[in-house]
């Protein structure tokens, strides 16, 4: 992988100076059937769609979207699930009976039971959210390690060369607006047939949803406003962007683990670390970045203190 990726702006589809750079692409026509070349889409075939999920102001424009991932899976190993409604698009891709036999997307309309901080609840109407999951077998040895980290940076750095707005990234998985959630990563693993299956969900929020107390999230469409073409260009990148990332991996593991501190929302800041149930661990201070194994650095009263993800949340003090 080259030490700095090739910048690019544009959205187009032909564009061959995308950013980071994928293997070339040979186009084909876009299945017109159920489940050919490797497509499932649950529900009605997918010309009607056009009738039965309306495009609105406030809804992303679900069968554009389709269209897109159709046509750049084309050519390519991914198996690829389209599914109007499911429970979690992480459950899906960790209980298919085909999660050990190659790499898969699976991209949801509408999401019942996401996970996300200290387990709860992602909510997420239909189109009002991006979510889905990728996964790949990796090999036992591969470890998936800062990748959650490595995720939201290569997620920031989009948002950022596509003029989106500058996003914060908060020590583990959360992506942040103005001190708002705009979105997470969720990494999970299975082990079997040999491999450590590797299942990177991420949810974004693309409109404003209903107001829930003790919550502050953002949207991207109050960061941006942007028409429906463009906002489904939008999102069809950002997995493209973290399918290149998984497929490479381990592969520039460490360059994004540096990029990930150049959005570090937590640096330089008071925090307070409390536990999965919200019991007080007693341990503050001042959030001074991650090691090379992106564990959180605190400098505490007592002194350094490194933190690895999945047993703590960090809240801010100030």
């Amino acid at each position: 992988m080259p030490d700095t990726p090739t910048k690019c702006n544009r959205l187009c589809e032909s564009c061959r100076c995308q950013w980071p750079p994928l293997p070339a692409v040979t186009r084909k026509p876009p299945p017109r059937r159920r489940n050919r070349a490797g497509v499932r889409i649950i529900g009605p075939p997918f010309e009607s769609l056009r009738v039965k999920v309306a495009k609105t102001a406030d809804s992303l424009d679900w069968p554009a979207l389709m269209a897109r991932l159709r046509d750049w899976r084309a050519g390519k190993a991914w198996r690829l699930d389209l599914l109007e409604c499911g429970g979690s698009s992480n459950d899906i891709l960790l209980m298919s009976p085909q999660r050990f036999e190659g790499e898969a997307i699976c991209l949801l309309h509408a999401q019942t039971a996401g996970r996300g901080t200290r387990g709860r609840q992602w909510l997420s109407r239909p189109g009002g959210s991006l979510t889905f999951s990728v996964s790949r077998p990796l090999p036992v040895s591969g470890s998936p390690l800062g990748l959650s980290l490595a995720v939201g940076a290569v997620l920031a750095e989009t948002f950022s060369r596509l003029g989106l707005g500058s996003v914060a990234l908060k020590w583990p998985n959360d992506l942040l607006y103005d001190g708002r959630k705009l979105g997470g990563v969720l990494v999970e693993t299975r082990y079997g047939a040999g491999h450590c299956l590797t299942v990177v969900g991420v949810g974004l929020n693309l409109f404003p949803g209903p107001v829930v107390p003790g919550r502050s999230v953002a949207a991207l469409c109050e960061i941006q406003r942007m028409d429906g073409e463009r906002l489904t260009a939008v999102c069809a990148l950002l997995l493209r962007r973290v399918a290149w990332l998984l497929r490479q991996w381990p592969a520039g593991r460490d360059y994004w683990l540096r990029r990930w501190q150049e959005h570090d929302g937590l640096l330089g800041r008071p925090i307070r670390l409390t536990r999965r149930d919200d019991a007080d661990t007693g341990v503050e201070g001042i959030a001074t970045g991650i090691d090379r194994d992106g564990r959180l650095q605190i400098q505490t009263r007592d002194g350094l203190l490194s933190i690895a993800a999945g047993g703590v949340t960090v809240r801010f003090e100030d």
